[in-house]
């Protein structure tokens, strides 16, 4: 299973040369990598910039995971100065993405800046970085997803008086609903649609609107919290999860399947193209592995 980047913690103190024996990585970036962060950088804001530099400078490790689709970086300490973290302190949070078209091909490629707790965390291909890795780069338009230097939104409260709509209504038909959140504000909902390069179902779209986030029966919709999962065959968006199973949609898919994916024996099945239809048959269903 593909997951963050481990914790920065003792593990990381330890011999450099015995971490790399035993994580692998490297202590350099590759050309490629240096140039996606140099256009990234040009455009943020001058804090935000200088802050990224200083992460960059304190590299102690370097992963790639994937084929290279995701690079993870490591710090070389705690970087807990209020000089060198970025102030939006939020987990997993897709701060920009650029979209690169390698010289005399058609392929475009894109690459998100991931950062975490306010650390840079990863970047994250669209497709393995092979045909960037060499000659000259043509790097569209950086767009900026969030803001860095803002101060990270509170953890959303559950909000007990949400009216149930027709999809939570069919829902809390199969079982009792908890942590039902507001929806999130329909220019954030558009956004993060957008951010997801994915063809969704329309009543995955319409749940969006009643809700940002619940939970029944151990599975958790996620909603504009949507987190990716890098194969090296494709990206997934995990819309859905339990501790094992998710419902999710492939990066790049032009018609709006479910997928239900097993993170544990990394299987992928198709679930159709009904959001509610598919999360009520998956928790069903039983699991790989189970008696």
């Amino acid at each position: 299973m593909m997951g963050r980047a481990p914790a920065n913690d003792g593990t990381w103190a330890m011999n450099p040369l015995l971490r790399r024996l035993l994580f692998g990585g490297s202590t350099r970036l590759r050309d490629h990598e240096r140039r996606m962060l140099d256009c990234f950088g040009q455009a943020l804001p001058d804090e935000a910039r200088r802050r990224l530099e200083a992460q960059l400078g304190a590299l102690r490790n370097v992963q790639r995971f994937a084929k290279g689709k995701m690079v993870t970086f490591h710090l070389k300490e705690e970087p807990a100065s209020e000089d060198l973290l970025f102030p939006n302190r939020s987990p997993e949070l897709y701060a920009a993405r650029l979209r690169v078209k390698p010289p005399g091909q058609s392929l475009r490629i894109t690459c998100d800046l991931v950062a975490h707790r306010g650390r840079i965390s990863s970047l994250e291909f669209s497709r393995p970085p092979d045909p960037v890795q060499s000659g000259e780069l043509e790097c569209g338009k950086v767009e900026v997803l969030e803001d860095l230097l803002a101060a990270a939104r509170p953890a959303p409260a559950a909000a007990p008086a949400v009216a149930l709509g027709e999809n939570l209504k069919r829902l809390a038909s199969r079982g009792e609903l908890s942590g039902v959140e507001a929806p999130a504000p329909e220019v954030e909902r558009v956004r993060f649609l957008e951010r997801l390069g994915a063809a969704v179902p329309n009543d995955y779209v319409r749940l969006l609107a009643e809700t940002n986030g619940f939970e029944v029966g151990g599975f958790r919709f996620l909603g504009t919290r949507a987190r990716r999962i890098v194969y090296p065959d494709s990206n997934y968006q995990l819309l859905a999860e339990d501790g094992q199973t998710a419902l999710a949609v492939r990066e790049g898919q032009e018609f709006p399947t479910l997928l239900v994916l097993d993170q544990i024996y990394e299987s992928v099945r198709e679930a159709g193209a009904s959001f509610v239809d598919a999360f009520l048959g998956v928790r069903e269903r039983p699991r790989e592995g189970s008696d």
